[in-house]
């Protein structure tokens, strides 16, 4: 998403002189932007407890649906009076340089086991650093009690 932001502001030094340039950036961004949609399934399915994993799963389809809503409102803005395309194309950069940076604040899981229980995931430590760069992985979770229900 970093990479995104980046190409959209690239978008706004070429646009006015080389309209090949402006749809090739265009297109890049797109493709980008459509590769970190399936994260949105990753990421909740690997963070989020067995039972709350598909309330997670589409209340984060339905914010990215809502966004794709949105979207062509915001690029109208571009046709209001004293404004133009660099108007849109800014909000959709810092819209997703903000969504790439944010990701750093979602903890790892790489070296741990999914949670089963909304227990499990109160009780976990969650490890935010970058798995292989001379730390040492996250340690297995403590196993919770197992809950029977009758």
């Amino acid at each position: 998403m970093i990479l995104v932001g980046i190409t959209f502001l690239m978008f706004l030094l070429v646009y006015k002189e080389s309209p090949e340039a402006t749809t090739a950036l265009s297109l890049c961004g797109y493709l980008m932007i459509d590769c970190s949609w399936t994260s949105v399934y990753l990421v909740t399915s690997e963070l989020f407890p067995t039972v709350l994993r598909n309330t997670a799963q589409g209340t984060g389809s339905t914010t990215a649906r809502i966004g794709g809503i949105l979207a062509p409102f915001v690029a109208l803005t571009a046709q209001l009076p004293g404004l133009s395309i660099a108007f849109p194309v800014v909000i959709f950069a810092v819209v997703a340089a903000l969504a790439g940076i944010l990701m750093y604040w979602i903890p790892e899981t790489v070296f741990s086991p999914m949670h089963q229980t909304i227990e499990e995931t109160e009780v976990a430590e969650d490890y935010y650093g970058i798995p292989c760069c001379g730390k040492k992985p996250q340690s297995p979770r403590p196993k919770s009690r197992q809950v029977i229900w009758l």
